[in-house]
């Protein structure tokens, strides 16, 4: 491997550049050096062949360097760039042009696999005390790591900087990327690597002292790549103060020369293979599969189905219809890796499989039509329909063989359509639906089987998506342009049994999905003004909201802004999802009417703007799980894994098992013991005794069958 250190057009002598395997002990866990070396008078480096063994040949590997001087007579200590290499066998091949571009792709593709506590210390093997690393697991002498960044380090990084030229990736035919907002980002960065340093810790004046000073959230940063990282998680703080730093001949002169709204960083991908048109006052959602893909409907004339975008590829697979939808526009991923969609024009709701999307599974329903779907804690298919007028909760098995209606909801009026359904890790949902002439929002839970009602929001509102947060089950409420003077943009929660608006948002924003990230930041998708918004969590674990809200009872958050006057990657947002990786998915709808006919359709990324989150969203709760909120990891804590041996007996459901001649409608089959690594839930964390488990797939007696649900007994464990 070789390249050039360039601090913007100057080069930087006498750096140390270092190549590091990503840490495996957790997020921003401490790296492993691999080899150094040091640049020249040209900014060049070279590391010789057999500098350093790869530990696997999908190792993942970035470049950091440290200080260099970079024309003005001494090091900048200060000056800290990085770049994204992939795995480590490619890098070896790899000429790389390390910059404060390429060090913006790094800290934005992977802020939050960063150290996040800022030292000077060169704890990482002499270069600098800054490190990337995630949760990782190990069978044997085989790391894996985490799906997110292995995303992040393979693609995202790449899809923001170009490593081999040290530019920012331009817009094409079907990406459109915000290149001249990441060369104002590396002119930042270059305005302090191009100089002598901070005089101390205290320094407000000099370029790098402003850099630190402005990016100062709860500490100092004290090199170029933290403070990037710092820009990256807060990229609405001290916007202004940011933009003023660069000299008026800056180092990337293609860059942004009006003041941003914000600093994240979005890309759209547009494809005319698709269409999504939402019909008047509903909703379009989307999930995240567990491999990062971004499922979504699609309802165009001659294009209509569910497809899904690879990032690794950039490409967009389908539209499958094997199941003759008509209009779908709501999709959630259940356990079994069925994709269920809803059909707004047809009776039907149908289950494509995400690994093999010609099996499907389809139900008609009797005179009804489907609006809303989600996955509840028992891995069942909830449907919220309309019977002529009468709105219906219905659902479909977790073994996909049979659809009932639970019922209309107590005390919602005939004519209110669901528009949305989210389920706890227990037993109770979320409910929203609107009236076609007094929109109204409203939500209601279902508890061992009962029925009751609660009201959330005013006459006027649009009902949203809703969600479950960990702790609270949350639907958005839009502002419907009807006048009152409390119909605004908001949040309602079943838990602390109120509705609240978001702060300064009478603006016809329009919120209409919601996802929630592994903090429990709410990510809310404006659908009329091209932007994101979040609200975090209080700290704490208490999955509240309180901290949030003003004197005035209304949500603060802050919103980024990407409409055709920022960066022009947002249209009207419906759909939301977070991935592994920490980035926000959003699906832009072509068209808002009945009946419209939708033009090309547009996904934005909005690369590690929020936190890792378990995908999809059914595997937060699934068999009760409390993920919801939580941010993945390859190996689960200790406690909750180990190398069990079972016995157990397994209820099966029309399977032909246990060698019978025939089918039969109902069998008990018992398994031997069993050696297995697995994740269990202790009823009591440390006691040895019954434990519960999600569903497996086991091969018993030939046959391949889904168990339904089981039981076990630990006899023995050795804990990881």
């Amino acid at each position: 491997m070789n390249g050039r250190l360039m601090g913007g057009q100057q080069p930087l002598i006498g750096s140390v550049i270092g190549v590091y395997q990503y840490g495996t002990g957790g997020y921003g866990s401490a790296a492993t050096l691999l080899a150094s070396t040091t640049t020249d008078s040209t900014g060049s480096f070279s590391f010789a062949s057999g500098a350093y063994t790869c530990p696997q040949s999908n190792t993942p590997v970035y470049l950091l360097s440290s200080g260099g001087d970079p024309g003005v007579g001494q090091s900048n200590p200060n000056a800290v760039l990085a770049a994204v290499l992939g795995t480590c066998t490619n890098a070896k091949q790899s000429y790389v042009n390390i910059n404060e571009i390429t060090t913006v792709a790094a800290a934005y593709a992977l802020a939050n696999f960063f150290n996040t506590s800022y030292t000077t210390a060169a704890s990482n093997g002499g270069v600098t005390g800054d490190n990337f690393g995630g949760p990782s697991s190990t069978s044997g002498s085989v790391v894996t790591y985490s799906r997110g960044l292995v995303l992040g380090s393979n693609t995202t990084a790449g899809l923001i900087a170009n490593v081999a030229t040290g530019n920012p990736m331009p817009s094409t035919s079907t990406m459109t990327t915000e290149s001249t907002k990441v060369s104002l980002l590396g002119n930042i960065l270059a305005a302090c690597v191009n100089s002598t340093g901070q005089s101390g810790t205290s320094d407000a004046t000099s370029n790098c002292g402003k850099l630190f000073t402005a990016t100062t959230y709860s500490s100092r940063p004290n090199d170029t790549l933290q403070a990037a990282v710092a820009i990256a998680k807060n990229p609405t703080q001290n916007v202004g103060t940011l933009f003023a730093i660069p000299p008026t001949q800056p180092a990337f002169a293609a860059a942004l020369a009006t003041q941003p709204n914000d600093f994240s960083l979005a890309i759209s991908f547009t494809t005319s293979s698709f269409g999504l048109g939402v019909d008047t006052n509903t909703i379009a959602t989307i999930d995240t599969d567990s491999s990062n893909r971004v499922w979504f409907p699609s309802n165009a004339s001659g294009q209509v189905g569910i497809g899904y975008f690879d990032v690794t590829s950039q490409s967009f697979n389908g539209p499958y219809n094997g199941a003759g939808l008509t209009h779908p526009q709501q999709i959630a991923i259940d356990g079994n890796g069925y994709a269920w969609v809803t059909d707004t024009q047809s009776t039907k709701v149908a289950g494509i499989n995400t690994t093999a999307p010609s099996t499907y599974s389809v139900f008609t329903l009797a005179n009804s039509t489907s609006y809303a779907v989600s996955i509840d804690s028992n891995s069942q298919v909830r449907i919220g329909s309309m019977v002529g007028t009468a709105p219906k909760l219905g659902t479909i098995d977790s073994a996909h063989t049979a659809y009932t209606v639970t019922g209309s909801p107590s005390g919602i009026a005939a004519s209110y359509i669901p528009q949305s359904i989210a389920s706890d890790n227990g037993s109770n949902l979320i409910f929203t639906g609107y009236n076609s002439s007094v929109p109204r929002f409203y939500d209601y839970y279902v508890v061992s089987g009962a029925t009751s009602t609660s009201q959330k929001g005013f006459a006027n509102d649009l009902a949203g998506q809703s969600a479950w947060t960990g702790g609270d089950l949350v639907g958005v409420k839009a502002y419907n342009n009807g006048g009152a003077s409390y119909a605004v943009d908001g949040l309602c929660f079943i838990g602390n049994g109120a509705c609240a608006s978001m702060a300064g948002n009478k603006t016809y924003n329009r919120p209409t999905g919601i996802s929630v990230d592994g903090t429990g930041t709410l990510w809310l998708a404006y659908n009329q003004t091209a932007s994101v918004a979040s609200v975090p969590q209080n700290s704490g674990t208490g999955r509240a909201y309180s901290n949030y809200i003003n004197s005035a009872g209304q949500f603060t958050s802050y919103v980024l802004n990407h409409n055709s006057s920022y960066g022009n990657t947002l249209t009207n947002p419906e759909g939301i999802s977070v991935d592994n990786e920490g980035n926000i998915w959003v699906a832009n709808s072509g068209c808002l009417t009945t009946s419209c006919t939708p033009g090309s359709f547009t996904l934005t990324l909005f690369p590690g703007q929020a936190y890792p989150t378990i995908t999809p969203v059914s595997a937060q709760i699934a068999s009760g799980a409390a993920l919801a909120g939580t941010a993945p990891r390859t190996k689960p804590p200790s406690s909750n894994f180990g190398v069990v041996t079972l016995k157990a007996h397994a209820f099966c459901v029309g399977l032909s098992l246990c060698a019978l001649p025939s089918p039969p409608a109902l069998a008990i089959c018992f398994m031997p013991p069993e050696k297995r690594k697995m994740n269990v839930r202790p009823h009591r964390r440390g006691t040895v005794g019954n434990f519960s488990m999600p569903d497996e797939r086991w091969q018993f007696m030939g046959p391949t069958t889904t168990i339904a649900r089981y039981t076990a007994f630990l006899e023995s464990a050795s804990l990881d």
